[in-house]
């Protein structure tokens, strides 16, 4: 697919792909409510995001699967791994400014699910150019290096594991103990307001403050739902999804009648 030329795009496409807990259920014809291991602090790209990061979730059948990331390539590349499927994202910077998504899905008996594909691609596709801005609020682009790479956003990024927080915590001027003690991570942390700070005896309401403060600009002003527009693609592939399902629904049970009337005659 090839998303229209607007600023960020490239980086727009490439957070979509990387963070599927945040984005596959606004573009996907089945939605997926992943939780999330996040990958380890060297290995992120961008907030726990990268190599080893693994999103865990029930499918549409009712069975749990765990989709593993195991290489990122900044910018270029994200190669993921699940069951005995591969899916690999290949991102790109076209001459004209406009960005192109190569998705390649390799494993057994994934014939049927061509169909699917090309609905949530072009859903996928819709809900990037409708929401760069918003997503680039979420995971700000990042910048080059002086070699012209592109770096890891590892300066500001959002300490992920208890340890962490703890050491964030503490660089703040904040005693981390009870961070310690209630287990605060990642998502805990960026959840904090005035009252659960109390909790945690921060007792002096300037200090909360400014622990918030910085709480907010750690997180890069995340964005709210609000701000992301819903696409109508999106419950257009959902429908169409549905009536694909109840087909084969349908052929298999033509061809389990047809089976059971042999075996009659």
């Amino acid at each position: 697919i090839v998303s229209s030329k607007r600023p960020d795009t490239l980086h727009a496409c490439f957070m979509v792909c990387l963070k599927s807990d945040l984005y596959q259920p606004k573009y996907a014809n089945i939605p997926m409510t992943y939780s999330v291991t996040p990958c380890q602090r060297q290995h992120a790209f961008v907030d726990g995001y990268g190599v080893g990061t693994v999103f865990t979730a029930t499918n549409a059948l009712g069975v749990k699967e765990a989709v593993k990331v195991v290489e990122v390539v900044p910018l270029t590349r994200i190669v993921c791994e699940v069951d005995k499927a591969r899916m690999t994202y290949n991102t790109r910077q076209l001459p004209n400014g406009d960005c192109e998504i190569h998705y390649i899905m390799d494993g057994p008996n994934l014939g049927s699910f061509q169909p699917h594909l090309k609905l949530q691609l072009n859903t996928m596709k819709a809900f990037i150019e409708a929401n760069v801005a918003a997503i680039c609020k979420d995971a700000p682009p990042l910048e080059k290096s002086a070699g012209g790479n592109i770096e890891a956003n590892t300066v500001n990024s959002v300490p992920v594991t208890v340890d962490e927080v703890c050491d964030w915590v503490a660089a703040q001027g904040v005693d981390p103990g009870p961070f310690r003690e209630a287990s605060i991570d990642q998502k805990l942390l960026l959840q904090m307001d005035h009252e659960m700070l109390e909790e945690l005896g921060c007792s002096s309401k300037i200090k909360r403050t400014k622990l918030l403060n910085a709480i907010t600009d750690l997180g890069g002003g995340s964005s709210s739902k609000d701000d992301f527009v819903e696409v109508p693609q999106h419950a257009q592939a959902q429908q169409a999804q549905q009536t694909l399902f109840q087909l084969s629904q349908t052929q298999v049970t033509v061809q389990e009648v047809r089976r059971s009337n042999r075996y009659h005659y």
